[in-house]
C-alpha cells in the first residue's frame, strides 16, 4: 500500500466520522440488508453492513492511486519507454 493510498483510505473514513458527512444512502442500505437479522442483532447488523459500505466507498479510490505510483515509478526509471515486441 502506497503513501497515497493510506492517505486517501484515512480521508475518506476519518473524514467521514469527523464531519459527519455520509455518502447518501448508506444508512438506509444498511439498515434495510440488517432486517433480515434477527431482532437482537439488528443494530450489530446495522453496524457491520455500514461499516462494509464505508470500506466499498473508500477502497473505490484505491486504485486510482495505485495508477499513479506505477506511473510515477515507471517514468522515474524509464520504463515507459519500453518497447515491447514479438518474435
Amino acid at each position: 500500500m502506497s503513501l497515497a493510498s493510506l492517505a486517501w483510505t484515512i480521508a475518506s473514513c476519518g473524514g467521514v466520522l469527523v464531519t459527519d458527512a455520509k455518502p447518501p444512502g448508506l444508512r438506509d442500505w444498511a439498515e434495510s440488508l440488517a432486517r433480515i437479522a434477527p431482532a437482537s442483532l439488528t443494530s450489530t447488523a446495522t453496524v457491520a453492513w455500514y461499516v462494509t459500505g464505508l470500506t466499498f466507498v473508500s477502497e473505490i479510490g484505491s486504485p486510482l492511486w495505485l495508477s499513479y505510483s506505477t506511473f510515477v515509478v515507471e517514468r522515474r526509471y524509464g520504463l515507459e519507454r519500453v518497447v515491447w515486441r514479438l518474435g
